[in-house]
């Protein structure tokens, strides 16, 4: 399926002539609890959706699990629904490329087999510069403390519209988080075994404006730096869709759902170590068939994409933009069992180097303050 897609400030004002290509009388809103009205979305949004008849939805979690889809479809299936809209963070969205797929079918959502039907068609609006999820085919969600990523081609939202006005008002550690999160999706869209020449294209260009405009716009306030880490985020979306992510996401989740770290905080913790990690790779420990000479040469890419000198010199950079945003370990034990049990091995299966978890996780714990 081919997405239309429109990244400029102020582009939401394009959603009125979106909505009358489908002429839709009934629309699904999904929203953030407070995130629609902090992002000036719902004041930009009134006038726009006053001529159709709007159930909002937002009762859900943070880290949404698979009671809060099913709360959803049962309230859509209440009501005759055209259309579903979604306006927040990458959660708000997850949770709305469920609802719109799942919305005609029937079935288990995770873990068993389901009968596809007619999915509603879905406009996502990102009130955050980070997640990428509005430019993807993938979702995640949990069930029972683990995470599950619901993939589908016929997920990708039919419109996303990024107006990066509506992340100006985010707060620092939003913008910080959802930032990183951007980079390593960026990142690791480019190492990943899965990458092509379109895909490092989006990686190439995300990671370049990111290190330009991710520090400024979250510790600057810089209004036009993040138009352009609006940008980013969605390049890397775009990246991701194609590779999906690998190491520092897989290892990441656990961090989300047992001690309460935003996602793109959790990732932050093992990005840095797995730089280097990846490319002290050989032949017994390679995933990537393309071989070790082509994974090192990829790296050293980055590296000079990023304006540093080394790996050495990458993986200090991550430090110090991590700790700069401040997106460190916090104080407190953490059971290094629980966050094992909980790594997303399919995910892991994409990263260039074979990941040997707990050690890894060692060092990023031990590094991670």
């Amino acid at each position: 399926m081919e997405q239309i897609s429109v990244v400029e400030r102020g582009a939401i004002r394009f959603l009125g002539e979106y909505l009358d290509r489908y002429s839709p009388k009934n629309i699904f809103l999904v929203t953030g609890q407070k995130s629609f009205e902090v992002s000036g979305a719902k004041a930009k949004l009134d006038a726009i959706l006053s001529k159709y008849n709007v159930r909002r939805f937002s009762d859900f979690e943070t880290n949404p699990k698979i009671e809060d889809i099913e709360k959803g479809l049962a309230i859509l299936g209440l009501g005759e629904y055209d259309l579903v809209v979604a306006i927040g963070g990458g959660s708000v969205i997850d949770v709305a490329k469920m609802i719109s797929f799942f919305a005609g079918s029937e079935g288990d959502i995770v873990g068993g087999e389901y009968k596809e039907g007619t999915r509603l068609p879905l406009v996502a609006i990102p009130t955050t510069a980070g997640t990428g999820s509005e430019a993807t085919h993938f979702a995640v969600v949990y069930k029972n403390g683990v995470k599950y990523s619901v993939a589908n081609e016929k997920m990708l939202p039919e419109v996303a519209i990024v107006d990066s006005e509506l992340s100006y008002n985010a707060p620092e550690y939003l913008g910080a988080c959802a930032g990183f999160d951007a980079l390593s999706q960026a990142m690791e869209a480019f190492w990943n075994v899965n990458s092509t020449e379109e895909s490092d294209q989006y990686s190439e260009e995300s990671m370049r404006l990111l290190r330009d405009n991710l520090v400024l716009a979250v510790r600057n306030n810089s209004n036009d730096s993040k138009d352009l880490v609006s940008k980013a985020s969605f390049l890397a979306g775009k990246a991701i869709n194609i590779t999906k992510t690998t190491a520092a996401h897989a290892m990441s989740y656990p961090f989300s759902i047992h001690y309460g770290y935003p996602h793109g905080h959790a990732v932050a913790l093992i990005l840095p170590e797995l730089v280097p990690y990846n490319y002290e790779v050989a032949e017994t420990s390679l995933n990537d068939p393309r071989g070790v000479g082509y994974v090192k040469a990829k790296i050293d890419r980055m590296v000079n994409i990023l304006g540093c000198e080394s790996v050495a010199g990458l993986k200090d950079w991550l430090e110090n933009v991590k700790r700069y945003l401040g997106l460190t370990l916090k104080e407190g034990e953490v059971d290094q069992n629980l966050l094992l049990r909980g790594v997303n091995a399919q995910r892991a299966k994409n990263n260039p180097r074979k990941v040997d978890f707990r050690e890894l996780l060692r060092v990023c714990l031990e590094r991670g303050g």
